[in-house]
């Protein structure tokens, strides 16, 4: 699944954006597209608080600090692609930023075929580097649902339960079948096994509870510790 933000302060605008968006999304993925689109600068700032991993974020930084917008979608999606629309008066040294690492920009006023022309190479672009990173950063589930691409560094722990894996990113749950040895053989070292029905993002541990066989995480995510892999988890930890 890819999730994509459109934010844009002229209403008129998101029906063109998104349809060209699902056009080329159509024509370069078999993947599923989640679209996520609003017209207010409050209702985009909520959602980006809401933390969904984004993979593509179309945002407006014209108007009352939508360049702070910007930087926020940045610093909570550090892979995400990000596309800007701006107006042409708006000095490009107010938005082209580090911060907010943009790799597209469209220009208002602009046209379908603009849209089609900056998005096809934004697209392009996205795909390329995702296929360079994929192995490395992302971990793929294909089920009935669909594709979806999950940042490893979102990612809170895997769960073995009712024949089947849940991937937890602490936003949503995603069901796949595999198995707990399997998926390790293909995670980075920092993935850590501390329960026979768990393994989890070392990343994000906050503190090991081993005297009440727990492991708390970010955001305070408890996850139990078996006996087996107290010794392990330890040595992680230090």
């Amino acid at each position: 699944m890819v999730e994509m933000m459109i934010f844009s302060r002229y209403g008129e605008e998101i029906p063109k954006v998104r349809e060209v968006s699902r056009d080329l999304a159509a024509r370069l993925t078999e993947e599923n597209w989640d679209f996520h689109c609003f017209n207010t600068q409050k209702e985009a700032e909520a959602f980006v608080r809401s933390d969904l991993p984004l993979d593509i974020v179309c945002t407006d930084v014209t108007g009352e600090d939508g360049i702070g917008l910007a930087k926020e979608c940045r610093r909570r999606n550090r892979n995400a692609y990000v596309i800007l629309i701006a107006d042409i008066h708006l000095s490009p040294a107010s938005y082209m930023k580090p911060s907010i690492m943009a790799g597209s920009l469209l220009l208002r006023p602009f046209r379908t075929e603009e849209i089609r022309e900056a998005f096809s190479e934004a697209f392009g672009n996205f795909f390329k580097e995702d296929e360079e990173n994929e192995e490395e950063n992302q971990f793929i589930i294909d089920n009935r649902e669909g594709k979806w691409r999950i940042d490893l560094e979102h990612v809170y722990y895997f769960e073995a339960r009712e024949k089947k894996l849940f991937l937890n990113d602490g936003v949503r749950e995603i069901g796949f079948y595999d198995t707990l040895d399997n998926i390790r053989k293909k995670l980075p070292a920092w993935f850590v096994r501390c329960h026979r029905s768990f393994l989890i993002n070392g990343r994000k541990i906050e503190k090991l509870l081993l005297g009440q066989n727990l492991v708390v995480l970010k955001d305070g995510w408890e996850i139990p510790v078996s006996r087996t892999y107290k010794k392990e988890i330890k040595e992680y930890v230090g």
